[in-house]
């Protein structure tokens, strides 16, 4: 074998290669570097956006029957507040059970209940006690309620309204509906004593998962609450009631729904009266605050705050401050995915936000002016966004932008690698005027060549995964054939496959397709549910055979027969 000198060409052309590629790896790590050391600050402003108020209203119009005709109560009400937190782009959103429990639990008749002793305790109780018919003590008071209850109860028809509703973080407001439901955390399940009556209480994980209809919404991020150290450093978001309480403070939205963000440590770990495992936290957190997120220093997710710890006067219970609890996200996340919910998905707002934050970090005005543009239009009206904007410009007109250090290290890289480009260039000239080396390729005898014969592979055909053929409903006798993203069923035209317009059917009811090589159909969190082959056969996610049949919601809206072959 003879062993040739590599050209000095060819040795230029490899040094070249290596001196760039050492330099891209410089310009990378810098760029590794600035991300890792992200401010507190950058990293707040950065996961903001997807923390969200949560408000639900529950009214009764009261309507009692008297020898003088119907006398109609209708300022009676209940309502509750709290925080949460977008976990896909497309409007699902974590909080808390209780938050949203007098309106999503089936409680009307508890709700008649109390609705009645409203009206007792405030259009009847005050004219009995100033008449002198009752004494102005507890024992007196809490008879003549039961009293008047026993006698008003035949003769009162009460009218519920519910309402649950989301407030973005750009003051948006949307209706919500809840996808799926944990009743509050208790010490047991068991009875709880309301005046004159009893009624069954369940205890949960306090979990909720609701849904607003809504599209690239900002969203955080996951983490692990497995991982999490005694002392680590997290911050609780969310709108606490004493801001919104507060006498000092202005009442209106911009400033009331700036989502407040307090600090504090992991304190410990700890387990609730039914054996729920629980975070331990001395970041102040209080009414209000119930169902938001718990991040980590990298902006992860890593509970929910849950509760707080109270002790009782004599002026009734005050909270005390430093003993508070999350929900570990570990444990929400069961519930994200029993709902069939996508997490990690791609935002665009995120992507956007993040690039703008990093522009101004680096003092790159251009830039962040040209991303806070861009995030507006997702998101017209988005403080974090608007106050960006507005520092910027300052910077800007003040002449306090300078070049950013990640384009000088860019153009000094450039015009290094043009340089010796050129100095190449020049060298194999000059060697070329003084010598030619004319570069001389052996070939191979051609008795030593083969012929190579090109069989050309026939295109392979893909394999369908079967077909759904309507047997019930507005669709019967129509195939769809189920391609490798599966199919969606549902009512909404702009997100599924198979469109059944009937008020039963939830927007995203159902999905037909392949995992892990088994074809299957999911429920989507329907509200009428999925059931297979028969109606005692509710599902969740089930393998599909063929001849199998799906029906969608209870009523049988709809009905499909699963087949491998067309025919």
């Amino acid at each position: 074998m003879v062993l040739r000198e590599e050209h000095p060409h060819r040795k230029s052309m490899k040094r070249l290669a290596e001196f760039i590629t050492v330099l891209v790896l410089v310009f990378t790590l810098f760029s590794a570097t600035v991300h890792a050391n992200e401010p507190a600050e950058m990293m707040l402003l950065r996961v903001k956006p997807a923390v969200v108020f949560i408000g639900s209203v529950v009214k009764g119009i009261v309507k009692i029957n008297t020898k003088s005709g119907p006398k109609i109560f209708n300022d009676m009400g209940i309502g509750s507040s709290g925080s949460g937190f977008i976990i896909n782009p497309n409007g699902y959103i974590c909080t808390n059970g209780h938050v949203v429990q007098y309106y999503y639990e089936k409680n009307d008749k508890q709700l008649e209940r109390m609705f009645l002793m409203q009206v007792i305790q405030k259009h009847f109780l005050p004219k009995l006690i100033s008449s002198g018919k009752i004494s102005n003590d507890p024992a007196s008071i809490k008879k003549a309620m039961l009293q008047l209850y026993a006698i008003l109860k035949p003769k009162t028809v009460v009218e519920i309204k519910k309402n649950l509703f989301v407030y973005l973080s750009n003051k948006k407001r949307y209706p919500a509906e809840v996808k799926d439901y944990s009743p509050p955390m208790g010490q047991y399940p068991g009875k709880i004593d309301i005046p004159g009556f009893q009624y069954e209480s369940e205890t949960g994980k306090d979990i909720a998962i609701i849904k607003i209809e809504a599209k690239d919404l900002p969203t955080v991020a996951l983490g692990d609450s497995s991982t999490v150290q005694l002392g680590e450093t997290i911050y609780a978001a969310g709108y606490p009631g004493v801001v919104f309480q507060h006498l000092l403070l202005q009442k209106s939205l911009a400033n009331l729904l700036d989502c407040t963000v307090t600090v504090g440590h992991i304190s410990g770990k700890k387990l609730s009266a039914t054996g729920a495992s629980l975070i331990q936290t001395d970041t102040p957190i209080t009414h209000g605050n119930s169902g938001g997120p718990d991040f980590n220093t990298k902006g992860e997710v890593i509970g929910m705050s849950t509760l707080a710890s109270v002790q009782k006067t004599a002026s009734g219970y005050q909270q005390i401050q430093g003993f508070n609890f999350l929900v570990p996200i570990n444990t929400v996340k069961e519930f994200i995915a029993r709902a069939g919910i996508k997490t990690g998905v791609q935002s665009l707002f995120n992507k956007l936000w993040v690039q703008a934050l990093e522009a101004y970090r680096k003092q790159d005005c251009q830039g962040a002016m040209k991303y806070c543009d861009a995030v507006l239009k997702l998101m017209p009206g988005q403080p974090d966004v608007l106050k960006l904007q507005r520092l910027t410009q300052e910077k800007i007109t003040k002449g306090e932008c300078p070049v950013p250090m990640k384009k000088i290290i860019l153009y000094v890289a450039i015009g290094v690698i043009i340089l010796i480009i050129l100095i190449v260039i020049f060298i194999l000239m000059r060697r070329k005027g003084r010598q030619e080396e004319p570069l001389m390729a052996e070939a191979a005898p051609a008795s030593q060549v083969e012929e190579a014969t090109v069989i050309e592979k026939p295109a392979e055909i893909p394999a369908t995964l079967g077909f759904l053929i309507g047997k019930e409903g507005p669709l019967s006798g129509k195939t769809f054939e189920i391609s490798k993203e599966g199919l969606k069923i549902g009512r909404d035209p702009a997100k599924c496959d198979i469109v059944i317009e009937n008020p039963h059917v939830s927007r995203e009811h159902a999905w037909v397709g392949e995992e892990n090589g088994q074809k299957m159909v999911k429920d989507l969190a329907s509200a009428n549910g999925t059931f297979l082959n028969t109606l005692s056969h509710q599902i969740k996610a089930e393998t599909l055979s063929p001849g199998d049949i799906i029906i969608i919601g209870k009523g049988k809206m709809a009905s499909f027969v699963y087949k491998k072959t067309r025919e």
